[in-house]
């Protein structure tokens, strides 16, 4: 009889797991909590948001570009010139503006990107000004007819409620030199983008254009007060070649972008382009030799190590990447009929050359990289995706859609203009990564009936997702929040939606044949992983704190199962343990004392 009950006990448990399987596929959108603008209604003003951070307190960081006079809250900035970069800091526990600085000279420059670690606040983007001023520092541009765009790179420090700059660094050559991402790690300080200059400088490192235009990465080294560049690295052919998106993971550095070239060099490895001349999508790491010794490629430049495409015969775009132990996620769009990830081929919604959202994960085995799935949204409009955050399971896709109707899995979403073409709504939406495949789970929407509405990045707090853009409508509706901008002039504007199903450390263990002694834990901990849970991936352990990010990830011994973590870098607290299996993530939680 006890062996009985235990059967129905356990069959009653594996029911009530698959129901809550069930209904967190089918999760409710969750719906806006905040939304607010950066120009009043009588403002002769042009504003845009291209980039969000949050710091571990919560606190959102903007950055972006403006014309005249922007109003952050009861903030007020003048602008120089034509637009300047604008920087700020968002108080969720106020719901108000802290402070903003403003960057910038006579003609036009902009901010493109924003890190975030500790106090310090990096922001990096492009200047045409002949002369641009970041507090005490003054950059000069290489080409002073003022015909050509430079790299900027610049440091803040947050003081609490004030905010200044420490140091800016400029790079590039005479043609248009461009950033497009920027992240942080320690005292490295990485960005990425595109330069046409015959000779781009990198500090004392120069780069020589080889096509019409070529990516690069390069790491600057943050040295309080100022910052000198380490070294760089270039992606090239004989066409156009760009990164758009950077991750950093330790000392690996993460970079996807696009190459129209035949032949795409990246280091000493080569992709080849599926087109003709159209645009296709490269993913690939190298390894910072500055914080791991290791062989440099030429010119003391450290190598790729390896280097994945994916797209179609027509024209490929990525914008997104994200990184979470071996995951590597990448988003973007795509406008051929059909476009292959490794051996995983999408079609697109539409037969007229229209482009859809996709979605793609990739397993990194240090020295190589596979797609392990691949995911497309959206309708017979042009729809894309413009960034992908990861937090555990949960993969969050941000970007825009002018299809009448959109879908996203089993979520369809509404144009607000159903004359599609003109205008386009933006859209949130989230999958449940299962390891081998991914999932949508639910998708929101805002925007207006008579303007441009546009998702540029999205940051995570906990459960907390927010996202920046702009939008060009009188009106622009966020749920029940609506905000009131200017006809055919973009208003920046930072909103924010809560994800309640976001997995934290609180939640029961969903597999406790996981062994993990001792626990509680106060110098080390050992995880055992059984045979019955082991899989292609299961050899990265992933550590989340009660935010749901990753703190500590350990590899588990291929011939015992085994892994040993050293908590005594983490704080007193609940942690969940996590493993990919076969068929999705298995849980632990983990106490800390």
């Amino acid at each position: 009889m006890q062996h009985t009950s235990t059967f129905f006990g356990v069959r009653l448990l594996l029911l009530l797991l698959f129901a809550l399987t069930s209904l967190l596929a089918q999760a409710q959108a969750p719906t806006w909590q905040t939304a607010v603008t950066s120009i009043k209604p009588d403002d002769n003003t042009r504003s845009k948001a291209f980039s969000v951070a949050t710091d571990a307190q919560g606190n959102v960081y903007l950055a972006g570009s403006f014309d005249h006079t922007i109003h952050l809250g009861s903030l007020v900035l003048t602008s120089r010139g034509f637009s300047d970069v604008f920087v700020a800091k968002w108080s969720p526990a106020t719901g108000s503006f802290v402070w903003a600085q403003q960057a910038g000279g006579a003609t036009e420059d902009e901010a493109v990107a924003i890190a975030v670690q500790g106090t310090s606040v990096y922001v990096a983007g492009n200047f045409q000004s002949a002369t641009a001023y970041f507090g005490p520092t003054v950059l000069m541009n290489a080409l002073p007819d003022n015909f050509g765009s430079d790299v900027f790179v610049a440091k803040l420090t947050d003081e609490g409620t004030t905010g200044h700059f420490n140091w800016a660094k400029s790079a590039g050559g005479t043609g248009s030199d461009v950033a497009t991402s920027l992240a942080v790690r320690g005292t490295s300080v990485y960005v990425a983008g595109s330069f046409s200059s015959t000779d781009a400088g990198f500090g004392t490192t120069i780069l020589g254009a080889v096509g019409v235009l070529d990516g690069f990465v390069a790491q600057l080294t943050d040295l309080g007060s100022a910052a000198n560049f380490a070294w760089a690295q270039q992606v090239s052919g004989t066409g156009f070649e760009g990164v758009n998106a950077l991750a950093v993971q330790d000392s690996h550095v993460y970079v996807a972008g696009y190459f129209t070239s035949a032949t795409a060099h990246l280091g000493s490895l080569r992709l080849a382009n599926a087109g003709n001349g159209s645009n296709d999508v490269f993913v690939a790491k190298l390894i910072d030799p500055t914080i791991v010794t290791r062989t440099a490629g030429a010119a003391g430049n450290p190598d790729f190590v390896w280097a994945q495409r994916a797209g179609g015969a027509s024209s490929d775009f990525v914008y997104g990447l994200a990184v979470q132990g071996p995951s590597v996620y990448i988003a973007g769009s795509f406008i051929g009929a059909t476009t292959t990830f490794g051996n995983i081929t999408l079609p697109n919604a539409s037969t007229t050359g229209t482009s859809d959202v996709f979605v793609a994960k990739l397993t990194d085995e240090l020295t190589a990289a596979n797609f392990m799935w691949a995911q497309r949204a959206g309708g017979v409009g042009n729809d894309g995706a413009r960034d992908v955050a990861i937090q555990g399971a949960g993969v969050y896709v941000a970007g825009d859609f002018d299809s009448p109707t959109a879908s996203f899995g089993s979520t369809t979403l509404s144009n607000t203009d159903p004359s599609y073409g003109s205008y386009r709504n933006l859209f949130v939406a989230k999958l449940h990564d299962g390891v081998s495949a991914g999932t949508f789970t639910w998708a929101q929407q805002a925007g207006t009936s008579a303007g441009d509405d546009r998702v540029q990045k999205m940051a995570l707090h906990g459960p907390t997702v927010y996202v920046t853009g702009y939008f060009s409508g009188l009106t622009a509706c966020f749920g029940n929040l609506t905000l009131v901008g200017r006809p055919f002039a973009p208003a920046a504007y930072l909103a924010s939606l809560s994800d309640d199903g976001v997995l934290t450390a609180s939640q029961p263990d969903q597999a406790p044949e996981i062994e993990l002694y001792p626990n509680p834990a106060h110098t080390l901990t050992t995880v055992r992983v059984p045979k019955t849970l082991s899989s292609r991936n299961a050899g990265q352990v992933q550590v989340l704190n009660a935010l749901g990010q990753v703190v500590r990830t350990a590899r588990l011994s291929p011939a015992l199962g085994e892994a040993v973590l050293d908590v005594t870098v983490m704080s007193p607290g609940v942690y969940l343990l996590q493993i990919p299996t076969a068929t999705g993530r298995a849980s632990r939680r983990l106490v800390v004392e």
